[in-house]
């Protein structure tokens, strides 16, 4: 059980590193991910709003991260951790399934791998009944 939590945290941690290393150069990432329309109407609104979103996702991605490890023990807990990581199991496999769906609109390896990625680490928070082990 302890792998699987550790494999999930670096997954998250992986992710909001690279978040943070998207803010060199945002806008074609955006592109990438077909987000660019999207951000552009939010940042019409507050041309920092996306940069400042892109930072909130890594933070949630590496607090994701903490949870885990926080989960397995190998760090102190936190609060709420139980319902933290049924909330992330759910979310990233929410987040897997949808990516599936999305497919048979539109398929494209970038969906396929997003949803498998989404679907793995949700797996990796599937919740047990005993916290340490």
């Amino acid at each position: 059980m302890k792998l699987r939590f550790r494999i999930g945290a670096t997954m998250q941690f992986l992710l909001a590193v690279g978040h943070l290393l998207c803010m060199f150069d945002l806008w074609q990432m955006f592109e990438i991910y077909h987000i660019d329309q999207p951000m552009a109407q939010i940042a019409s609104y507050w041309s920092l709003l996306p940069y400042l979103i892109t930072i909130g996702l890594a933070i949630c991605f590496a607090l994701a991260g903490l949870y885990a490890l926080a989960y397995c023990g190998d760090i102190r807990p936190l609060p709420l951790t139980r319902i933290a990581v049924w909330v992330i199991f759910i979310l990233f496999v929410s987040r897997g399934l949808m990516g599936f769906i999305s497919l048979i609109q539109a398929f494209s390896l970038l969906k396929l791998s997003s949803a498998l990625i989404a679907l793995f680490i949700g797996l990796c928070y599937t919740p047990t009944k005993k916290i340490h082990s």
